[in-house]
C-alpha cells in the first residue's frame, strides 16, 4: 500500500524519471556497441568525411539551412518590445562570430546527433580596451560568442538523479584539461530528443 507521502508529494517535487539509461555520464541506449560513447564520434566523423552520399547530404542540408533569413521581431507592438528586439539584434551583430558561422557549427548535429555551444558574455565597453571589443559602449552585457564545444572533446555528460542533463565534461586541446560546462551556460541542439538524452 502507498503511504500518504507517495500519494501527495510536494507540489514542486519531481517524482518520476526520464528512463534514460546511462552509466558514468555515457548513454547506454544504443543497440550497436560501435555507436556508443567516444567510438560513435569517430564512426560518425568517418562516415561524414568518407562516404560521398552522407557527405553530400550533410553539405546540402547545411547549405539549405544557411540560406534561411534570420530576423529578430518584437514580441508585441509596445515600445519596450521594440527596444528589446533592437537590443537582441545588436547583440547578435556584435558577436565575434557571424550568425552564418554559428548556424554552420550548429549543423554538425546532423552528423553527430547533437551540438553544444557555450554562451560567452562580454561587457559592451567599446573597442580598444582590456575587455573584448564591442561596437557599443553602453555598458550593457551582450554576447561575445556562442562558442562551439566539439563532439570529440566530450568526456561524459553529467546527469542528475532524475535523468536530466546538467552539463558536459570535456577535454580539449591544447592542454586536454577536463572542464565542466553547465547546461545553464550552454545551447544544446539535438536532431531529436528521446528520453531527454543529450
Amino acid at each position: 500500500a502507498l503511504d500518504q507521502a507517495a500519494l501527495h508529494p510536494p507540489i514542486l517535487a519531481e517524482v518520476g524519471r526520464t528512463g534514460l539509461r546511462h552509466v558514468n555520464g555515457w548513454m547506454t541506449e544504443e543497440w550497436h556497441p560501435q555507436l556508443s560513447g567516444q567510438r560513435a564520434v569517430k564512426v560518425y566523423r568517418e562516415m561524414a568525411d568518407n562516404d560521398p552520399l552522407i557527405g553530400a547530404f550533410t553539405f546540402l542540408f547545411e547549405m539549405l539551412v544557411r540560406q534561411v533569413k534570420w530576423t529578430v521581431r518584437p514580441a508585441d507592438e509596445t515600445e519596450a518590445a521594440a527596444e528589446a528586439a533592437a537590443f537582441v539584434k545588436s547583440c547578435v551583430e556584435d558577436m565575434s562570430i557571424t550568425w552564418s558561422e554559428f548556424v554552420s557549427e550548429i549543423m554538425s548535429m546532423v552528423t553527430y546527433g547533437w551540438s553544444l555551444f557555450e554562451i560567452v558574455y562580454k561587457l559592451r565597453a567599446g573597442a580598444g580596451g582590456v575587455l573584448p571589443d564591442s561596437e557599443y559602449s553602453d555598458g550593457r552585457i551582450g554576447w561575445k560568442a556562442f562558442s562551439v564545444r566539439s563532439q570529440d572533446s566530450l568526456q561524459r555528460w553529467e546527469i542528475d538523479d532524475n535523468g536530466n542533463t546538467i552539463g558536459m565534461w570535456q577535454s580539449a586541446p591544447p592542454d586536454y584539461r577536463e572542464r565542466f560546462i553547465p547546461l545553464c551556460k550552454s545551447l544544446l541542439f539535438r536532431v531529436r530528443s528521446h528520453k531527454n538524452s543529450p
